[in-house]
């Protein structure tokens, strides 16, 4: 699932928009739901991501369904059956196999209180990918992974 796609900086977290009071049309909701898993969180995404970004609405999402779309999913995290552990090295090296074409630096998986939260992808403002910067997070160790489908 994508949680979303928004600006980051160098050296902090990017910045956050203040909702335009534009509602995502059902039309977009529908084409996003294979991406975002519910209403609620796409409309959080235009709202705090999208709407500042300079994209139309349409375009933001099309965007996200493009930076999406470009990155191969691991084969070991395409039918997940069971909880595992796995270092974040594993996990972003898993990432870099996949996708050969991007810089191996542009993954990072990211934790809290030792469970995976997030698999990053970097790119640039083209959606070209590019290596992660620190403001993109880390985590050391292992960590809980839960694979559900």
């Amino acid at each position: 699932m994508v949680h979303g796609l928004w600006p980051q900086d160098e050296t902090t977290r990017g910045p956050s928009c203040k909702p335009d009071g534009q509602k995502v049309p059902t039309s977009i909701v529908n084409q996003m739901l294979v991406y975002i898993p519910t209403k609620g969180l796409i409309q959080h995404e235009w709202d705090t991501h999208g709407s500042c970004s300079g994209l139309t609405l349409p375009a933001f999402f099309a965007a996200v369904r493009n930076a999406r779309d470009s990155v191969a999913l691991p084969a070991a995290f395409k039918a997940p059956t069971a909880q595992t552990t796995m270092s974040a090295a594993h996990i972003e090296g898993a990432f870099a196999a996949a996708n050969p074409t991007f810089p191996s630096t542009a993954f990072r998986a990211t934790c809290t209180s030792g469970m995976l939260e997030d698999a990053r992808i970097c790119f640039t403002k083209d959606l070209k990918a590019r290596a992660c910067s620190a403001s993109a997070g880390e985590c050391s160790g292992s960590m809980k992974i839960l694979l559900v489908r």
